[in-house]
């Protein structure tokens, strides 16, 4: 600087760094909170995103993704919603799912291991009404036609199951008059890993999913670089009553065969896994476990309070 020419002096640029500092703690909070903000909608435009696609997973496979819940209740969580929802099924991976669904369905055939025949009943005839009254059996005709709807009602459950991925879906016995009870895998040992498709063509970014050791698609992650929370309904199965010509009606819950839902609870601490709000027992619920990246089973621990649900889970609930 030359004589005489004007410059600032030590105590202005002290107040000038000053008055930054305040002005950059005064923003730092709003500036944090945007960032907050713009990650928990990126999560739930994610998960809105998702939501579609497993819509259009059950429209084909005829029931959502099968997923096992941790035993833990605090986890780990994960998912292969990327598997299912990302990945088209080559040539040889359609060939193994074909199998196993005409297996699925062979173990309901008259020689197959699970086959139900006529003799087989132990339960009144009309399990409608479970009446004593109509609690005998018209003949040899009703329980061999019985039988039959018996026999493709198991049928239709096994491959739904094997089409969501629940490859350890199991067959039902008699019990002594009572609701059928569950009696092993039907499948002993399935090939496939069930139904996949690429729902999501191009909607999602590398880093919103990782790859398995066979480099495909497995989990979805959230904006967190964690799994998405994926809590679906307990198991597959059929719903309604049949009547086929018979003084009675057949219930697909008599062999067992209906789905498996959660239990309608109006207590916010009851465990997601086996507990849901009226709208959601026979659904599934989404999450993404939030900043802290945990999520617990139980929906009032206070690990929960940053957590991002793809839809109003507290609905419903007290």
């Amino acid at each position: 600087m030359r004589l005489g020419q004007a410059g600032f002096t030590l105590i202005e640029l002290i107040v000038v760094v000053s008055i930054i500092a305040i002005l950059a703690g005064m923003f730092a909070p709003i500036i944090g909170i945007a960032r907050r903000t713009a990650k928990r909608q990126a999560a739930v435009t994610m998960m809105n995103k998702v939501e579609v696609a497993l819509t259009a997973f059950r429209k084909d496979a005829g029931a959502l993704p099968w997923q096992g819940n941790p035993v833990d209740a605090a986890g780990p969580w994960g998912n292969e919603l990327a598997y299912r929802l990302m990945h088209q099924l080559d040539a040889g991976e359609l060939a193994k799912l074909k199998q196993d669904l005409y297996d699925a369905r062979q173990a309901y055939r008259p020689s197959g291991s699970r086959h139900i025949t006529a003799a087989t009943f132990d339960q009144p005839r009309n399990t409608y009404s479970m009446s004593v009254a109509t609690a005998a059996w018209g003949g040899a005709n009703d329980r061999t036609t019985a039988s039959i709807i018996a026999n493709r009602l198991g049928a239709e459950r096994a491959a739904v199951g094997v089409m969501s991925g629940f490859l350890g879906i199991t067959a039902t016995a008699p019990n002594g008059g009572g609701v059928w009870q569950d009696s092993g895998a039907i499948l002993g040992s399935p090939s496939s890993r069930g139904w996949a498709d690429d729902y999501l063509a191009g909607q999602l970014r590398r880093n919103d999913y990782n790859l398995d050791g066979n480099g495909l698609p497995e989990a979805i992650l959230d904006p967190y670089t964690v799994p998405l929370v994926y809590i679906r309904a307990i198991a597959n199965g059929v719903q309604g009553m049949l009547h086929q010509d018979l003084e009675g009606q057949i219930s697909s819950e008599w062999f067992g065969f209906q789905p498996r839902t959660r239990i309608t609870t109006e207590d916010k601490a009851s465990d997601v896994r086996t507990h849901a709000a009226r709208q959601h027992v026979a659904n599934h619920e989404l999450w993404s476990a939030g900043e802290d990246q945990r999520f617990h089973a139980m929906r009032n621990d206070p690990v929960n309070t940053d957590n991002v649900a793809a839809t109003d889970w507290q609905r419903g609930l007290q």
